[in-house]
């Protein structure tokens, strides 16, 4: 079976990845000595003394709709980390108004995530410092990224090409910025990436992980769930979890070989960025994320 992940992955490489892609590994000289995750966990909320503490000596990497939240200002990332296709497959019609976004005939509810993508984009375009726009190559050429580069962004390129096979396959290609292993969610990635940049230590804050925790069951065993982040002011509404792909509800094993999934990549990603050298410290305050030793941010304050 491995064999046969090894021969998929080479030919995925050779048909999905961009070497060109990769300059910016060999080219950066101006490596960030330590670097911090901005995952957007509610914890941030409890750590804002400190993280802005840290902003005026560390390099952070936010992520997703982190700008939109009270934190991007003060807290400045030099790296903004972007992985879901959402964040660019739509017109110059749709971020003028996101209530035009074709998705909505089928899908009413996504309309409140198109506004938060739009205001997530105008607000990078407003920033007045250097942000590194890191994308996956396939969504380079873009409406919003061309409009990106065109602002002023500097726009660093990745090759979301999924990686399987033997560990010294996969390191191979890692290590030279052709694919990354399986990516459950955009935190899994950013590491990954992160530790292409270059850091000699990455730490990682607001990696909450509480999703189990709102997870209810009802009479008809639909499962429902409440998830929230730092930058929501509203109270968060119940949503029913449902597969994408069919639009029927997940069973509760689905949901948590789906967390499984997401914590073991955890795993493989904190290997391959230790061997290149890096150490990797957890630094949110509680949080279920127990692939990486521990820290807290006082200590990191005073590394």
């Amino acid at each position: 079976m491995q064999f046969i992940h090894n021969i998929i992955t080479m030919l995925k490489v050779i048909y999905q990845s961009k070497l060109s892609s990769t300059k910016w590994i060999r080219k950066n000289n101006t490596l960030p000595k330590d670097l911090i995750i901005l995952g957007n966990g509610p914890s941030l909320n409890d750590e804002l003394e400190e993280l802005k503490r840290l902003a005026q000596s560390h390099h952070m990497m936010a992520v997703n709709m982190f700008a939109i939240g009270n934190l991007f200002q003060s807290l400045k990332p030099s790296y903004y980390f972007l992985l879901d296709g959402a964040f660019f497959n739509f017109s110059k019609e749709v971020f003028e108004d996101h209530s035009k976004h074709p998705n909505l005939k089928f899908k009413p509810d996504f309309e409140q995530v198109q506004k938060q993508i739009n205001e997530t984009w105008r607000t990078l375009f407003d920033s007045s410092w250097g942000i590194h726009l890191v994308i996956p190559q396939l969504y380079e050429h873009t409406y919003i990224v061309q409009e990106a580069k065109k602002r002023g962004l500097s726009v660093m390129v990745y090759n979301y090409t999924v990686l399987k096979g033997s560990k010294g396959l996969l390191s191979w290609f890692y290590n030279r910025g052709l694919g990354l292993p399986q990516s459950q969610n955009v935190m899994n990635a950013a590491i990954a990436i992160a530790g292409l940049i270059g850091p000699r230590k990455l730490y990682l804050v607001g990696f909450d992980h509480t999703f189990h925790l709102s997870i209810k069951v009802d009479e008809g065993n639909q499962l429902w769930n409440v998830s929230s982040h730092f930058y929501t002011d509203k109270k968060p509404l119940e949503q029913r979890l449902l597969n994408p792909l069919t639009k029927k509800s997940v069973t509760l094993k689905e949901t948590f070989y789906n967390l499984y999934k997401v914590h073991r990549s955890y795993e493989v990603v904190r290997e391959l960025v230790s061997s290149r050298g890096i150490s990797i410290y957890n630094a949110t305050k509680g949080g279920f994320v127990d692939a990486f030793e521990r820290k807290l941010l006082s200590e990191v304050i005073n590394d």
